[in-house]
């Protein structure tokens, strides 16, 4: 994986990535439905989360405005994105929020978080074993790790018409 390249091709495309990522949308409104299954009181508690490629905030305003955090770190390869989370970080004054630009494979995790949770980034890094165990470590006990990912078979229609998929 070429980690440069794919944070330059995602900060050229910061501005109209939004209103174009429809795929990407649904499954952040199918994350947090999940999550949020495995976290009902989540809006009770003090919920300290990381969330691993926020890239624009498309999942990020979702669990700002469901799950109501008292901590969450958000992640991001693109430093480009900083001022769109900033943006919407100041929606949410209760919420301690920090973005940090970093290749979330390497930068180091808050111990002790309730969730981790990612959409549709962990196809990017090179060994997601190595970052599934990290997490492991970072997480309180009964702490979960939710992510989703898109694979080799997935948008089988647009690689029978493009070579790619």
């Amino acid at each position: 994986m070429d980690k440069q390249l794919i944070a330059q091709r995602f900060a050229k495309a910061r501005d109209t990535y939004s209103q174009a990522a429809r795929a990407q949308r649904q499954v952040a409104e199918k994350m947090l439905r999940l999550v949020e299954e495995l976290l009902p009181d989540a809006a009770d508690e003090k919920l300290k989360l990381v969330e691993i490629g926020c890239g624009t905030g498309i999942y990020s305003e979702l669990l700002f405005s469901r799950l109501h955090p008292a901590e969450m770190l958000l992640v991001d390869l693109c430093p480009e994105m900083k001022p769109l989370i900033q943006k919407l970080t100041a929606r949410y004054p209760a919420v301690e929020a920090t973005f940090r630009a970093a290749d979330a494979e390497q930068t180091p995790l808050p111990k002790g978080v309730q969730l981790i949770t990612s959409c549709s980034t962990v196809q990017w890094f090179e060994a997601p074993q190595t970052f599934v165990q990290r997490c492991a470590e970072a997480l309180a006990p009964q702490g979960i790790l939710a992510f989703s990912t898109f694979g080799p078979d997935n948008l089988q229609e647009i690689k029978s018409l493009t070579g790619h998929g």
